[in-house]
């Protein structure tokens, strides 16, 4: 028989949800600094880069880092979500963190879509 340690349940359902959240969070602020797009509000107008470089270098930064950070979070909430999930079907964790692992497997692939998404949204601009 084994034992069902529920302090580490709690923790990666926890983990798979948040990272699920802050992927989906950093696909929509990518999204809305991305300039002179096509679809969707325009918060950052077009920049010259010769006028303002410090202003573009600071724009091309946080795309990348918002970027990044969407990405990353998304795939380590897919691969934590699918894990405890499968743990629960092996008996290893409670039954009762099901929904918390689903929902962050489902943030984290939607979070993946979204990134996908804006990239072809930047490449069509």
């Amino acid at each position: 028989m084994t034992d069902i340690n529920e302090s580490y349940r709690k923790r990666f359902s926890l983990e798979s949800l948040i990272l699920g959240i802050i992927s989906v969070l950093s696909d929509l602020a990518l999204f809305l600094m991305m300039p002179g797009k096509t679809i969707g509000p325009n918060i950052i107008e077009p920049i010259d880069p010769e006028e303002q470089f410090l202003r573009y270098a600071l724009i091309l930064f946080l795309l990348m880092l918002f970027g990044v950070l969407a990405a990353g979070t998304s795939i380590i909430a897919i691969i934590t979500g699918i894990k405890d999930y499968l743990g629960i079907d092996r008996g290893l964790y409670i039954e009762k963190g099901r929904g918390v692992y689903i929902a962050g497997f489902l943030l984290g692939v939607s979070g993946i879509l979204l990134l996908i998404g804006s990239l072809i949204l930047l490449g069509i601009s």
